[in-house]
């Protein structure tokens, strides 16, 4: 069971770095970075932080999740624990982000299905315990050591993470519960 977290791991963090390079240059797919181009125009105008009156530019903010996915995907991949964990969390972050994205722009479901199925990868990996008993992950523990921080970013993130907390407890429970049975 561990190789196949660790395959899964490997290349998930794989995934995200190609995603990565193809929002950073044209050399690999010159088409999907044209039309990410033209979407991240869209994607800024409905930036989460546009309430606070910050709106990025799209061409740097399709740079600046180019090398957060390129780096956070090697280090989910190739990194020590303790940055696959932070990894995870910023990734599961950038995922929770696009999904939030496509969502307010109406975009087709289909549209949101790589992200989503990324998310669920992601919290597989951060739910899944080292042993028998599993850890509290890393974005739970950043949770509630900086509750300031979370309201200062947005009440309705809160909300949603608090929903999302306790529903990686719940996800944990049946995870184990399954890992007995077999």
């Amino acid at each position: 069971m561990a190789l196949l977290f660790s395959a899964l791991r490997v290349l998930l963090g794989l995934f995200f770095a190609v995603c990565g390079v193809v929002k950073l240059t044209d050399r690999i797919a010159g088409d999907a970075h044209r039309q990410l181009k033209t979407q991240f125009v869209q994607f800024a105008d409905v930036f989460p932080l546009k309430e606070f009156g910050y709106k990025p530019e799209p061409g740097l903010y399709m740079e600046t999740l180019g090398w957060i996915e390129l780096i956070g995907g090697f280090l989910l991949a190739f990194g020590p624990q303790l940055l696959q964990e932070i990894s995870n969390f910023v990734l599961t972050v950038i995922m929770i982000g696009a999904i939030y994205t496509l969502l307010v722009l109406k975009e087709p479901l289909a549209m949101c299905v790589p992200a989503t199925v990324s998310l669920g990868l992601l919290l597989l990996l951060n739910i899944r315990g080292r042993d028998k008993y599993f850890k509290v992950p890393l974005m739970l523990r950043l949770c509630e050591s900086s509750p300031k921080l979370l309201n200062s970013i947005s009440p309705s993130l809160v909300s949603f993470l608090a929903f999302f907390s306790s529903c990686c407890a719940r996800e944990a429970e049946l995870f184990e519960a399954a890992l007995t049975l077999l």
